[in-house]
Parts: C-alpha cells; structure tokens; sequence
C-alpha cells in the first residue's frame, strides 16, 4: 500500500472522487487549492489511486478534511486509516476537524478508532442526515 502528497496530475482522480460520493458543486478551485497546499493526499494498493483525502486549513484557519473516499472495491484494507495517518503527519501538533454525515456509520467508526472526539452537530446541509464534526489533537 502506498499514499503520497497528491499533485495537480491528480487532480482529475480528486474530481473523480468528488462526483463518487456526490459533491454537486464545482469544486475544482478547491481541490486546487488543496492540492498547491500541500493537504491532500492519494494512496493506492497497486499503481493507480484507489483513495483520497481533501484536507486544508479552512475550518476556522485550522487543519479540516473535507473529503475522505476509498474507492468500494479496495475498502476494508487499511487505505482510509493510512491516508488519515498522512494528514494527521502534516498538521502535526495542532487540532485537526472532520466531519460526516450521521448516517456514515463506517467513517464513524474509523475516527472513534483513530482517537477522534465529538466536536458539534451541523444541520441542513444534507437535508434529515445531520453533519457530525469530530477533532482530534495530533
């Protein structure tokens, strides 16, 4: 398994991402930005990118993901934890926030385990699926 600092050559795999799990907005300045920053991150079990992580200091000028999406056929062998250990790597010594929807059970699961704390609630984003954040001190 490998995960690296993405480049703008991913950006089209982070827009990629965007669409799999639904972003409906253009969101290329964004992910460009991220990608110039230096918080977004890829990873794979083979050659190409299986998984990403959008991340940046846009939550109140503190380190947020705002995207984590392993693609389905290559879930469940440690790739979101890994791409969360190299953005966890990145802001080091700081609080970093997420957030998912109540729904998401497994990505709740994945940050209960890494350490993550219940940070607030966020409705009418997602209509009836309130928005979880969660932080965690690195």
């Amino acid at each position: 398994m490998w995960v690296r600092t993405a480049t703008l050559d991913d950006l089209a795999y982070c827009l990629t991402a965007d669409a799999f799990v639904g972003v409906t907005v253009d969101r290329t300045k964004h992910l460009q930005s991220a990608l110039a920053d230096g918080g977004c991150f890829v990873g794979g079990r083979f050659q190409d990118p299986e998984g990403v992580l959008i991340g940046g200091e846009t939550f109140f000028s503190r380190p947020f993901v705002s995207l984590l999406m392993v693609e389905e056929h290559a879930r469940r062998c440690g790739l979101a934890s890994a791409l969360m250990t190299a953005a966890e790597a990145r802001y080091s010594g700081r609080q970093m926030f997420t957030s998912t929807n109540l729904s998401n059970l497994p990505m709740q699961t994945l940050l209960q385990k890494r350490g993550y704390l219940p940070a607030g609630v966020v409705f009418y984003l997602d209509l009836g699926d309130p928005e979880l954040i969660f932080v965690k001190k690195l």
